[in-house]
């Protein structure tokens, strides 16, 4: 028997509701607990989808999308994290992951994208992950107050708050300083999670929403931009730019909209300090990656190591890599380069393609209410090219729930497109 919409109201929408709450609890999980500091939330909120998911495959509710859906996900789970796992032995003689493992634990969390295999299903997820993250935007607001109140010695209540959050592993406070110009920086590891809701919900607004819609996607912008890293304070800026005219003209409007304000940074940074510091070479994040992009040409001097890649926990044995670290970390931030290092060129394109995959099939997102999603991983592609936010749950989550979706509709055009062919037929 196929699942949920398909096979009667009643069944279809217990299931839909049923995984509506499980799926609330992985968000949560992921999005408040992202290091599984807090009661290893996040693995029990993954064991208690586990179970669900086998009742689903038990009572036959795997529907029409769970084939193409679980090609999908073998790429990512088992093919591309095989190959890794085979290069390692090759080239370092022993098989090791270390902290490369996010490579193979990103398939994992990407399962739970097996259970949105119906519309229902789907836009049960982006509901959940919408109410989680309207949650997180809530906090970072409420929290950068009492951060304020506390940097200008009116009154501080939150010192052990905020000293949770940093000891789990949530989330890290403090005030940026760029020349004279200081920000409140309230950094959650999951907050570039918030360019999902901040496009859905300026997407909403621009849908002839109201003043409600719009205070909502004010509040999203406002929090990622509270989160004071450089590049959530731009798309916290531009992303209603980008969601009105990608509704507009298409994604090459995102392109005129980065450029315009690239160049408007340009002449900010000659005109102001703390946008000169911004840019400068000198800065300490900034100087780092570009000393980043020596080291890399290093690695990819030798042609085998270019096209095939060295495979995981190179830290372990390759000297020039582990020479380029600092601070006792075992990768770079620069997402898409490593990815390349990992796997080589001729798979890291391959990876890279699929990631990029829904931007490009955009025009084949035809349900009304998921046109936002394409917008909404572009812009954390964007985001993720100079931090680790992919291969992560954070990544995972947003990739699944995009992925299914454009499966979803390419699916079902398919069929229409067959049934007409059908009726010219006959």
């Amino acid at each position: 028997m196929g699942i949920a919409l398909e096979t009667g109201r009643d069944r279809g929408s217990a299931y839909e509701q049923g995984l509506y709450y499980m799926l609330l609890l992985v968000f949560f999980a992921a999005v408040f607990d992202p290091m599984a500091r807090v009661l290893h939330m996040k693995y029990v909120a993954f064991g208690v989808l586990c179970l669900f998911a086998l009742h689903a495959w038990w009572s036959g509710r795997m529907g029409p999308l769970f084939k193409p859906g679980l090609r999908f996900w073998a790429v990512f789970a088992v093919l591309v994290p095989g190959y890794g796992l085979v290069l390692t032995a090759l080239r370092a003689g022993q098989v090791s992951l270390g902290a490369d493992s996010v490579y193979l634990s990103a398939g994992v969390f990407l399962g739970y994208c097996l259970l949105l295999n119906s519309a229902g299903s789907v836009q049960a997820a982006i509901r959940a992950l919408d109410r989680v993250l309207m949650l997180l935007a809530g906090s970072i607001l409420v929290l950068s107050v009492f951060l304020v109140l506390a940097f200008v010695q009116i009154i501080d209540l939150s010192k052990p708050l905020f000293a949770f959050l940093l000891e789990h592993g949530i989330a890290f406070s403090g005030i940026r300083e760029y020349a004279d110009l200081r920000l409140v920086n309230l950094y959650f590891y999951s907050a570039p999670m918030l360019v999902f809701v901040a496009a859905r919900r300026w997407d909403i607004y621009f849908s002839a929403g109201g003043r409600g819609d719009l205070a909502a996607a004010a509040l999203t912008s406002i929090a990622l931009f509270l989160t004071g890293t450089r590049a959530c304070i731009v798309l916290a800026v531009l992303t209603p730019a980008v969601v009105w005219g990608w509704r507009r003209y298409g994604p090459w409007w995102s392109v005129f909209v980065f450029g315009a304000a690239g160049g408007l940074l340009l002449v900010l940074a000659s005109m102001m300090g703390a946008f000169t510091v911004m840019l400068s070479s000198g800065e300490y994040s900034n100087a780092v990656k570009l000393a980043y992009l020596t080291h890399y040409q290093s690695i990819w001097s030798d042609l085998g190591t270019l096209l095939f890649g060295q495979g995981f926990d190179a830290v372990t044995w390759s000297e020039t890599f582990r020479g380029m670290l600092v601070g006792g970390s075992r990768s770079t931030e620069l997402t898409y380069l490593e990815v390349v290092r990992v796997y080589g060129l001729i798979v890291a394109v391959a990876v890279c393609a699929l990631l990029v995959s829904p931007v490009f099939f955009w025009r084949r997102m035809t349900t009304p209410s998921w046109r936002f999603l394409p917008m909404a991983w572009f812009l954390f592609l964007l985001l993720a090219a100079s931090n680790p936010y992919i291969f992560s749950s954070t990544g995972m989550t947003l990739f699944g729930i995009v992925s299914m979706a454009m499966l979803h509709d390419m699916v079902r055009a398919r069929k229409e497109r067959h049934a007409v062919g059908e009726q010219g037929a006959a």
